[in-house]
């Protein structure tokens, strides 16, 4: 089998249980260790140390095979986190709903699966034809997966066995804590697909969707054929939302989907927690999407300035805007309490050399503006700041020198205007995944980990360029990197 059935992303161990000798030589050890008059442990002292060897999965498998009271949480932590990865078409997720059909000693320890192409990366999206899961098929496995509270579809196609159109009502699976639909393709580049796999639960406490790969026709007649005119029903309640559309060639629309979905629900969601990453749209047109419908219950906003300033002063590059996008009132977000923001420097744009260091200066210059503008929008309901700025950025760097920019003190004032009841945590984050993809470390338990070398200098650093917002005692600095 070209399947690979594994968790805490390591590898998945065959079954203990599938062993012809397994059971009968664990209860004659555990009888032969007990008739010799030895010590046996307390259930909790092993249990206990067995939590400690949570990510060793070779010890897990070992731990497993000593006894019966050894054995359930062995499989605790060698199920928690399950992936199926799909390794060539015909050969994935089918493969799993049949492992699922006799895997009774795993189903109940599975809390969260991964479905994942196995030689997915987002560089080379759509070069390669991606492995097909069907919508049904996730049905069945959710019939068997009692204790699942998370999900995650990502680099596959997603399709469905009941076409466009037609009357789609499978039997609700309960409240899954996290869905994420990550940078997936919809077979025909329809949505509906999508939304016959949100119909399969009642509530879902986050949905993530991330560079959502299908296309968005608003036409009335095309909409009605995919089953998706208003209003719309049975789609699960929803808490938390986020977005995430980063389409340099601007081939996808599938935000636009959610856009709708979000618009014509019945009931509403009403979203505490939004975040809206949408590459080359201003972010006053991102937000008037939602907030005029979730002022009333919002209490958390993530907002990714930079990827706004970037479109904005791509677009002025190419004549297609005349000046800076207009930044957004948030005073009628009568319920926000906690700010999220994410500074960092954007790289990789197509300038080079010189006028490329020029143009990553002026691009975070206005991005401490921006965000620096965005925390003066906020309503005095605000309790907390969480600024991400990425581990690795070296803001004393000789040719950037983007410690010596004057808009830090802007960024600083805008802080100490908040006044003295709101909390600033500056999020040190490893990688560029944790700052675009920051609800992952919700989702996978992020490791809060100590301070080394480089990111204590980083820390002093921010510690002098935002001296008013330190000497207040109320920031404080966090580093997480994504598990």
């Amino acid at each position: 089998m070209n399947v690979r059935y594994s968790c805490g992303f390591l590898v998945l161990p065959h079954s203990v249980a599938s062993s012809p000798f397994s059971v009968d030589y664990r209860m004659h050890s555990l009888t032969a260790y007990t008739n010799r008059g030895s010590c046996v442990l307390p259930g909790e002292v092993t249990d206990n140390i067995i939590d400690h060897l949570h990510a060793d999965t070779e010890t897990l498998r070992a731990t497993a095979l000593v006894s019966w009271a050894w054995l359930p949480s062995s499989q605790h932590h060698l199920f928690y986190i399950t992936r199926c990865q799909c390794t060539a078409p015909g050969k994935g997720f089918a493969e799993f709903v049949a492992w699922s059909s006799s895997a009774q000693y795993a189903l109940a320890h599975i809390m969260i699966l991964l479905i994942i192409e196995g030689n997915f990366t987002e560089r080379n999206s759509g070069d390669t034809k991606r492995p097909e899961v069907f919508v049904q098929d996730v049905e069945i496995v959710m019939e068997r997966l009692t204790s699942l509270v998370g999900l995650t579809i990502r680099g596959v196609t997603l399709t469905s066995r009941v076409p466009a159109g037609e009357l789609y009502r499978p039997a609700k699976h309960g409240t899954l804590n996290l869905l994420i639909i990550w940078m997936v393709t919809t077979v025909d580049s329809a949505f509906y697909p999508v939304f016959h796999l949100l119909s399969l639960f009642t509530k879902i406490d986050h949905l993530s969707v991330n560079n959502l790969e299908c296309a968005w026709i608003s036409e009335l007649a095309t909409v009605s054929s995919s089953g998706l005119a208003p209003p719309i029903e049975d789609a699960p309640e929803v808490d938390a939302l986020s977005v995430v559309s980063v389409d340099p060639e601007g081939r996808w629309s599938g935000h636009r989907c959610m856009v709708h979905l979000f618009r014509h629900i019945h009931p509403r969601w009403k979203l505490k927690r939004l975040e809206m990453v949408i590459s080359g749209v201003p972010l006053q047109d991102v937000l008037s999407d939602f907030l005029p419908d979730c002022d009333a219950t919002l209490s958390c906003l993530c907002i990714n300035a930079a990827v706004y300033v970037l479109a904005n002063m791509i677009a002025q590059a190419e004549g297609r805007t005349p000046g800076l996008w207009p930044v957004p009132s948030l005073r009628g977000c009568c319920c926000l309490q906690t700010l999220e923001l994410s500074i960092h420097v954007a790289r990789g744009t197509a300038l080079t050399g010189r006028s490329g260091e020029a143009f990553m200066r002026k691009c975070f210059e206005r991005t401490l503006i921006l965000s620096s503008e965005i925390l003066l929008a906020t309503p005095p309901t605000l309790r907390k700041v969480e600024i991400t700025f990425k581990a690795e950025d070296d803001y004393d760097d000789d040719s950037l020198r983007l410690a010596e920019l004057p808009e830090w003190s802007r960024l600083d004032d805008a802080l100490c205007v908040l006044g003295e009841d709101v909390e600033v945590v500056c999020l040190m984050a490893r990688g560029i995944e944790a700052v675009y993809n920051g609800h992952a470390h919700h989702a996978f338990c992020a490791q809060y980990c100590g301070m080394d070398k480089e990111t204590e200098e980083r820390i002093a650093l921010l510690k002098k360029v935002l001296p008013m917002t330190q000497a207040s005692g109320r920031l404080r600095f966090q580093l997480f990197s994504v598990a």
